[in-house]
């Protein structure tokens, strides 16, 4: 699926990722989506049991047989998506280490779960990690908009000719300087609207 904008509570699109269970449908957990697609794949859905053997119905074109490794649901997100349900199969394919390799070399956001004796684990790749943290960072930013708006209306109230695309300003009334750098390593970026501040987008900058 895709998804653009927000929903009616205007917040992100929270997609649920299926807990890769044969018996039973709950959540694993969820991704938030901006503008994005997601598409998910794995073995614990379509196969067949024969003499108690489950045979998936990914097959590995390497050997022509059902995939048989412990990598049981592959999460990506991408602009476009069929590339997104091209990778999350051909991943699923592969071995978790394989997968991975590649996913990291190509700068994908890719979820993965591994089945293991004690339930399932996840992990995520550098891009994936990154793509969530600066989701979360702009997040807790935009909830502080409502207090920065009544600071601003207090501060408009007592210094009627003050201009409100002044950088100087913005960072006094904010804290945050237009295009400046957190104290996190987050770029900031500010939207003047008259006679609003808009915090709309925080990006975590590389190292």
């Amino acid at each position: 699926l895709k998804v653009g904008g927000s929903n009616g509570e205007d917040r992100l699109w929270s997609i649920a990722v299926e807990r890769p269970e044969i018996l039973q449908r709950s959540i694993f957990r969820t991704l938030p989506l901006k503008n994005l697609a997601m598409a998910t794949s794995g073995d614990y859905r379509n196969y067949r049991e024969i003499d108690g053997q489950r045979y998936s119905h990914l097959i590995d074109p390497r050997t022509g047989f059902p995939i048989t490794h412990k990598l049981v649901s592959v999460t990506v997100l991408h602009p476009s998506t069929a590339f997104a349900d091209g990778l999350a199969t051909g991943f699923s394919v592969l071995s978790f280490k394989e997968a991975m390799q590649i996913a990291v070399e190509h700068n994908y956001s890719v979820l993965f779960i591994i089945k293991s004796t004690s339930g399932f684990a996840e992990y995520r790749t550098p891009a994936l990690e990154k793509y969530l943290e600066d989701l979360t960072f702009t997040q807790n930013l935009k909830s502080r908009q409502s207090e920065i708006n009544l600071i601003l209306n207090n501060y408009i109230l007592n210094e009627k000719n003050v201009s409100m695309a002044n950088p100087e300003d913005v960072k006094r009334i904010t804290g945050y300087t237009i295009g400046g750098v957190s104290p996190t390593g987050h770029l900031i970026k500010i939207k003047i609207l008259y006679p609003f501040i808009l915090i709309y987008e925080a990006t975590k900058l590389k190292k």
